[in-house]
């Protein structure tokens, strides 16, 4: 259970780091040591073989000094350390006198070594409380062999160093894992302190109310950026909450009115008996009501797509300006009806090709154009334009209805929303003309906007980027 804990494992792990890099330091400090010790015994031993050589060919008798050169040397420390002196056989012919004076033989590789010119070094173990190290220094005079000096020293004082470093190592380094364990534990609670919060904070959101967020210390670092991703993610939640709620609470009220109507007509047909003509235009009302709920519901299908992020449809080249055409053709049957005008102006851009969907580019366009009749009065006048530019087609369909308010323009776009509620259910509409319209533009890569005057009229401008080829 322990180790489930994130906290926990951070800092076994940075105690493991920690433990393996202390150990691997102390190893390689206490294997230099040791060899740097050795090494300095080993030259020490060499200058002193040197100089008591150089003395014994030019005065032998100096052999009194030579307790001299190894407390110069040495110091009182190690305690056993001599010099002596072998004839070119191997036997002892003199050296310094002790107490802790040892004599080691020569053996006859020794021999045989020093006739080649080579100074011999061996660790002698067992003859006393520490090893001793000796140096075998043969005196070559005229390409001869004259006799060997031989130096030895107690390695009482590396030992000695070796162990303290042993102890010291052995004592600081458990401590020092220790206090840093538990200094590691609290830096790790107070870095992961934003992640408690956030896990607080998840346990207490609910979807009544999203409105909490967490406080971002530091927004560059990976917990900052963490934070403000888990704010970014919770105001996306708020927004989709509303949206779903406002979304049901419409297509609820939009559906209800159909039904309303449907069992009203219904109720009314039944109630008594009628003739082939009432329940002819009964029948022919409940026909317009649901043909009406089906577009509402085809609609509200393509608009969950459109919130899914599926785009529906697929996108190829294809010429723009046959498209405005037959959307030109179906516009001047629906003004007609009203006694209204339809222009068409698209000078410029026959060649003109996009990536898009006929189909869907068609509804955009009626959409627009439909919108414009709705809300224009009889006699009215809606003009359809298109430009193109170095790398887009701007298409502009545009009014002199009633206009647009500013607070009404920000909302023109969402689902259900209409300027004029009586006039748009009169007319047949939905709600959500605008909504699929700003959707079909987005997925071909484009972007709608409205300009309007209340009053005067509005336009609705689409631009589209034009195709590679």
């Amino acid at each position: 259970m322990f180790f489930t804990n994130l906290r926990a494992k951070l800092v076994v792990w940075y105690t493991l780091v920690l433990a393996i890099t202390f150990l691997a330091f102390s190893l390689i400090l206490y294997f230099f040591l040791h060899r740097a010790l050795h090494d300095s015994v080993d030259k020490k031993l060499k200058t002193i073989a040197e100089i008591t050589a150089d003395s014994t060919t030019r005065n032998p008798e100096d052999s009194e000094k030579w307790n001299e050169y190894l407390e110069d040397f040495f110091g009182f420390k190690p305690t056993t350390k001599y010099i002596s002196i072998f004839d070119k056989s191997g036997n002892v012919d003199y050296g310094t006198k002790g107490e802790r004076t040892i004599k080691i033989p020569i053996t006859a590789e020794t021999v045989k070594n020093a006739k080649n010119g080579e100074i011999t070094f061996e660790t002698i173990e067992g003859l006393d409380e520490y090893p001793i190290r000796v140096i075998n220094y043969p005196v070559i005079r005229d390409n001869r062999l004259i006799n060997f000096v031989q130096v030895g020293t107690s390695l009482e004082y590396v030992q000695d160093t070796l162990m303290k470093l042993l102890f010291i190592i052995l004592f600081t380094v458990p401590t020092i894992l220790i206090f840093s364990s538990i200094g590691g534990y609290f830096l790790a609670k107070a870095a992961l302190r934003p992640v408690d919060e956030m896990t607080m904070l998840a346990r207490s959101i609910g979807a009544k109310d999203l409105s909490q967020r967490i406080k971002v210390r530091n927004p560059k670092d990976e917990l900052g950026r963490l934070a403000g991703t888990f704010n970014d993610m919770l105001e996306r939640l708020r927004k989709s909450f509303d949206q779903a709620k406002q979304f049901s609470a419409d297509a609820s009220h939009e559906l209800r009115t159909p039904l309303t109507i449907l069992k009203g007509e219904s109720e009314w047909a039944l109630r008594s008996a009628r003739n082939t003509k009432e329940y002819k235009e009964t029948l022919t009302s409940n026909l317009e009501e649901i043909d009406h709920m089906s577009k509402i519901i085809d609609d509200l299908l393509i608009l969950s797509r459109a919130d899914s992020g599926e785009i529906p449809f697929e996108l190829e080249p294809l010429e723009l300006s046959p498209i405005l055409k037959d959307v030109y053709d179906m516009g001047t049957m629906l003004a007609e009806r009203k006694n209204q005008e339809l222009h068409l102006d698209i000078n410029g851009i026959d060649s003109i090709s996009i990536m898009g969907n006929k189909l869907k580019l068609k509804q955009l366009f009626l959409n627009l154009v439909d919108n414009g009749l709705k809300y224009t009065k009889d006699g009215g006048r809606i003009d359809m334009t298109a430009r193109a530019n170095s790398d887009t087609v701007e298409i502009k369909v545009s009014d002199n209805g009633i206009g647009i308010s500013d607070d009404d323009q920000k909302k023109i776009f969402d689902r259900f929303y209409r300027v004029d509620k009586n006039r748009s259910r009169k007319e047949g509409g939905t709600g959500l003309g605008l909504a699929i319209s700003r959707f079909i533009t987005e997925a071909h890569g484009g972007t709608i906007n409205v300009a309007s005057t209340p009053g005067i009229g509005s336009t609705f401008s689409v631009v589209l980027p034009l195709s590679d080829n």
